[in-house]
């Protein structure tokens, strides 16, 4: 992660309570709140949205749609899975390498979902589909759409392309 450059959001009354050689010994792409103290840093966003995007040649890592105009970032752990880590490890969560490139679909579906979770849930929707929507049977009766047996290792695009992250 070379040449990113880091901004603070700082409450100015309370770098007293740490003073400014406190800041140095926080990594710079934590976020956290410490007591008296609270810091957000933010990755340079031109240089890391670029990355992220370049992961799947500016394509959703899950449904594979072009999402050169319109990205999201995703955090392939979900932050909200980082509760009770330590705080080394939740810095982990917060670093290029658990960012896939989204669009808004996919985020929202996944949120805060492993990426197993994230696929049972779509096995769970078709299930659910094929069940109880008049219009989903219909569909499948006339022959208009058609289930497949599913590869659970390759639901995802950034699966079939050979990627597990």
């Amino acid at each position: 992660m070379r040449n990113l450059q880091f901004t603070y959001d700082l409450n100015p009354t309370l770098i007293g309570a740490i003073g400014i050689q406190g800041l140095a010994a926080i990594p710079p792409f934590c976020s956290f709140f410490c007591g008296y103290f609270y810091i957000m840093a933010r990755l340079d966003n031109k240089k890391v949205r670029q990355q992220i995007k370049d992961k799947y040649k500016g394509r959703c890592a899950y449904c594979g749609v072009d999402i050169t105009k319109q990205m999201q970032i995703d955090h392939i752990i979900p932050l909200k899975r980082g509760m009770g880590l330590t705080h080394k490890h939740q810095c982990e969560l917060n670093k290029v390498e658990n960012y896939n490139p989204s669009c808004s679909l996919c985020n929202a579906k996944k949120r805060t979902f492993s990426i197993n979770d994230f696929k049972d849930d779509i096995i769970d929707d078709i299930r659910k589909l094929s069940e109880y929507n008049p219009k989903f049977k219909l569909l499948l009766r006339l022959g208009l759409i058609k289930i497949s047996k599913l590869q659970y290792d390759k639901i995802l695009y950034f699966e079939r392309l050979g990627g597990r992250k």
